[in-house]
């Protein structure tokens, strides 16, 4: 199971500043751990910046490779929080897709996002935390609905 998030600079950005933004959005891809979801990453679409991040339920040696690791483990709030330092940092706007939006979510300007994003985040956040705890679980731990 999975869904992803698109996120798309607004304008056309010039190649120096592409290769910047590229550099610092791999550094911050680099500070964590990905388990719930994909770290942000950018490819130069006809002058635009575009990336694509998989959210989904953590997996058990996703989890287990995590705690291994030095690093933090990355989740959806640290996606948002990146594209927001981004933004900030070099002065670009995003917008954010999903896989199940008819189009444009919403937008992230001056590095704060917009209520739509931040709703979309946090919404999909208390899903996985939900789904997280489900691990193990078996169906007898279910209600049965019919009987």
């Amino acid at each position: 199971m999975g869904f992803d998030i698109s996120y798309s600079t607004t304008e056309i950005i010039s190649p120096a500043l592409q290769r910047e933004i590229i550099a610092d959005a791999e550094a911050l891809y680099l500070a964590y751990s990905w388990v719930q979801c994909d770290g942000p990453s950018l490819e130069n679409d006809s002058g635009y910046l575009t990336g694509c991040s998989r959210v989904s339920p953590s997996d058990p040696d996703g989890q287990e490779e995590a705690q291994q690791s030095d690093k933090p483990v990355g989740r959806l709030s640290h996606l948002l929080q990146a594209l927001c330092e981004l933004s900030s940092r070099h002065g670009i706007e995003w917008e954010i897709q999903h896989d199940h939006s008819e189009g444009v979510v919403g937008v992230i300007q001056y590095g704060i996002p917009d209520d739509a994003v931040r709703g979309t985040f946090e919404g999909l956040d208390e899903l996985l935390e939900e789904l997280g705890d489900m691990d193990g679980m078996s169906p007898e731990d279910f209600d049965n609905p019919f009987g």
